[in-house]
């Protein structure tokens, strides 16, 4: 069983965005069937409930005499109390017993320092970051904030042969918005239903101040108000909500996908809530409460995925209420805000994130003469057909005779793919001097689970290893077969040259 850790800390002046978003990866980490534990400062009792609850291990980093940070540290060093050789040193012991394959570390006040520090204790490291703003000394990193040069923004943070998962396509969001997602109803543009969900935390009460703008709207617009257990004004926001019927207050909820669902739109803030709310299409007026996100909500803003002030501290009920009323009186615009979202958000990003650390294992293996009636039925299925050049069926006396000929050609290599659960997909090369063309087709049943890329890399590791004079791989994709252009692209291959044809049954010009 292969071993996770994490290093993450939550607090008011911290959030608890970091924390959740790494229970959401861990979640999906242990339904893959890893032993999943935490590191990190002390817990409010809540907080450490829901990490155990899910089955998740949690560890003390307790520090009993804290170092002053060090002078050249993060800009954000006085969120971790102590020095990072401190840290490093006392979460060591931990990281040694444990030997984890895989460390993920979501902090601020962490840098390649402490990654340094920690390494021979865990196999490869992970980090997740928002503000490119120090060093790493990471195999992998996951910054899944929408920026317009996303790629060039960890240059020279990160070590050469870094893999960097970049962009909201890795967003890590609960399986509750993929399952809101896929039966959301349509907004027709009206505010019957407000939500106001400002992080776990919220201690500027930026809620306290989104419920006076919303209090302005009209009557029949109910308000749902979202908090943490670690909001700080429980009490006054209970007092005052006692006697508005039109106002539900929810705590620490369970609830978020489908209240997101329900709502027409929305007041919240720019930490990892922004891209549950765009998965959902959820016309959002969006507030940074933190200065590290103020850069991600005006790259939102400026891609026309949001509104919203990067001020907190402009944030008034005036403003608020005025930008409401922009969402609301401009039905066109709200409803292609939310349709970019959705495109820029699938809900999927979590998949791909545990494909990255944990790829899905493909074997392969030459194909027999007891393949050719599956390979049969497998070619001449719909899915397979239509992205073919050929898209015609075939018939069995000519199978017969293309799969003889593919098995008794030196210059052909026939592979079947397969995993666990059984046959995956086909592979077939020709080989031709120092290049070989690739096609690939996965078995119909395996269709949908995300095993085209691990085919083709289990594919290209083959043609290495078995000939390695064969310097490129040539796949030809019919231009409006995107899927297949995503997976090549995933799976490592490139655009080079295009092809361009003459029907020479066509008109001529």
């Amino acid at each position: 069983m292969m071993r996770v850790a994490f290093r993450v800390d939550a607090a008011p002046h911290i959030g608890s965005g970091h924390l959740m978003r790494c229970l959401t990866l861990a979640d999906a980490l242990k339904a893959r069937g890893c032993e999943t534990h935490f590191l990190g400062r002390p817990l409010p009792a809540s907080a450490r409930t829901q990490v155990e609850s899910r089955q998740h291990q949690w560890h003390d980093i307790a520090i009993a005499n804290p170092e002053p940070p060090e002078p050249d540290g993060p800009r954000h060093a006085a969120w971790l109390g102590t020095a990072q050789r401190e840290d490093a040193a006392v979460a060591s012991r931990t990281l040694s017993s444990l030997q984890p394959e895989w460390l993920v570390v979501d902090h601020y006040a962490l840098d390649r320092r402490w990654e340094q520090a920690v390494r021979p204790r865990v196999g490869r490291v992970m980090v997740i970051d928002d503000l490119a703003d120090r060093d790493h000394d990471c195999d992998l990193l996951l910054d899944q904030n929408y920026h317009r040069c996303a790629e060039q923004r960890y240059d020279g943070h990160v070590p050469r042969g870094c893999r960097r998962l970049l962009g909201p396509r890795y967003a890590l969001l609960r399986p509750e918005f993929t399952a809101a997602r896929a039966r959301r109803r349509g907004r027709d543009g009206s505010m019957r239903r407000l939500l106001i969900s400002l992080g776990g935390a919220d201690a500027a009460n930026i809620t306290a101040v989104a419920l006076d703008a919303a209090l302005r709207l009209p009557s029949d617009c109910e308000i749902d108000v979202v908090v943490g257990a670690a909001y700080q004004a429980h009490r006054e926001l209970a007092e005052r909500c006692a006697s508005l019927e039109r106002v539900r207050v929810h705590v620490q909820t369970d609830r978020m996908g489908e209240l997101m669902a329900a709502a027409d739109i929305a007041v919240g803030a720019a930490g990892s809530s922004a891209w549950e709310r765009l998965c959902l299409g959820l016309p959002t007026v969006t507030v940074a409460i933190a200065d590290n996100q103020v850069p991600g909500l005006t790259s939102l803003c400026e891609a026309g995925l949001t509104i919203g002030t990067a001020d907190p501290k402009a944030v008034t009920a005036d403003t608020l209420f005025s930008l409401l009323q922009a969402l609301h009186l401009a039905p066109a615009f709200s409803q292609g805000m939310a349709e970019r979202g959705m495109r820029l958000v699938d809900g999927d990003g979590c998949r791909r994130v545990a494909d990255a650390m944990l790829p899905p294992v493909v074997g392969l293996r030459r194909a027999g003469p007891d393949d050719c009636e599956s390979l049969f039925e497998w070619r001449n299925d719909p899915s397979v057909r239509a992205s073919s050049h050929d898209p015609g069926p075939i018939r069995w006396d000519s199978h017969q005779r293309w799969f003889a000929d593919s098995l008794n050609d030196g210059q052909r290599i026939l592979l079947i793919g397969f995993d666990a659960s059984g046959p995956v997909g086909v592979l077939r090369y020709d080989l031709r001097d120092v290049d070989a063309t690739v096609s690939v087709y996965l078995v119909p049943s395996r269709q949908g689970q995300h095993l085209g890329v691990p085919l083709l890399q289990a594919g290209t590791r083959w043609v290495r290893r078995h000939h390695p004079h064969i310097a490129a791989l040539v796949a030809s994709i019919l231009p409006g077969n995107r899927t297949s252009i995503a997976t090549f692209s995933q799976a490592g291959y490139v655009p080079d040259h295009l092809v361009y044809v003459a029907r020479l049954g066509d008109t001529p010009p």
